[in-house]
């Protein structure tokens, strides 16, 4: 096998200082649906088989209907009943459970920030409550049908179903991404997106933590400090997700092989690239492909 070997650009200070404003981050937004359906739990359900205390890479949007649940985060808890609507951002530790029974509608879904990998809504590392009026309900369901019939259907989208789609969740979120466009511009996430596109664009090389460093202009040590800030999460851990993200979505498309998508994504080694994946997302990359899902099964 040929040695890869990674260009290293000129080191300068500003790739980790500058920042990209709101307004054209939001501007560059990519839309990308990957499950939805209306749901009824019964009594005594909850997420523990699904493992959903551990990581995923989807944001998580829910409209209860009827009935009442829980959702835990590991600090907060929060009712799940008519009159809100919730989204719990990509790689939120909680937990789901009813006691009786909960009507809800819900959908995983990513908001890429263009070239970068990174869902918006991880930015703000907080979940994200807003009360609904009774008579925005219905419109708001319409939403959902929309998103979810697809799924109900288990059919491929046409060009003009993707747009649907788009605008459908465009809709749902507007109250969302409007409470993130007054987000404060000096915070350090906007600082290091330059880097995390950089190790979005670049996954498919041997990347270290060095030559992260040597690409910020920052010693290694401190940058994996300001970095664990901004996605409480090492750079090496974020890079790893990332190129299971990644992963994931090629085997959703099933046009390449197991392997080769580990090449793709920058673990050429297949043993190492099925025992991250499979730590990750809960099964293996067969299992994963083989059951054509996107993580629906995790409500």
């Amino acid at each position: 096998m040929t040695k890869r070997i990674l260009t290293i650009p000129p080191l300068i200070f500003l790739r980790i200082t500058t920042k990209s404003s709101m307004k054209s981050i939001l501007s560059k937004l990519d839309f990308r649906v990957n499950a939805a359906y209306k749901t009824e739990l019964g009594k005594n359900w909850n997420s523990d088989k699904f493992g959903t205390w551990g990581y995923t890479p989807f944001s998580r949007l829910y409209l209860p209907l009827e009935g009442e649940g829980i959702l835990e985060t590991e600090n907060k808890i929060i009712p799940l009943k008519r009159g809100k609507i919730v989204l719990i951002y990509p790689s939120a530790l909680i937990h789901v459970r009813c006691d009786y029974r909960l009507v809800k509608y819900w959908t995983h879904f990513n908001v890429f920030i263009r070239d970068t990998g990174i869902d918006i809504f991880s930015m703000k590392k907080e979940i994200m409550e807003l009360p609904v009026e009774e008579s925005k309900i219905p419109f708001l369901c319409n939403l959902f049908e929309h998103l979810s019939c697809r799924y109900a259907e288990k059919r491929a989208l046409s060009t003009v179903d993707e747009l649907e789609e788009t605008s459908s969740l465009g809709l749902l979120l507007t109250p969302f991404l409007r409470q993130l466009s007054m987000q404060n511009e000096e915070s350090d996430c906007f600082r290091l997106l330059d880097l995390a596109a950089y190790m979005y664009k670049n996954m498919n090389q041997p990347l270290n933590l060095k030559m992260l460093g040597q690409y910020a202009n920052l010693n290694p040590n401190y940058l994996s400090r300001i970095f664990r800030q901004f996605a409480s999460i090492p750079p090496m851990t974020y890079l790893t997700q990332i190129r299971i993200q990644c992963a994931m979505a090629e085997l959703q498309r099933n046009e390449l092989r197991i392997n080769e998508i580990a090449e793709k994504v920058g673990i050429p080694i297949p043993s190492v690239f099925c025992r991250l994946f499979k730590q990750i997302v809960g099964i293996s990359p067969r299992e994963y492909r083989k059951q054509g899902i996107s993580s629906h099964t995790i409500v």
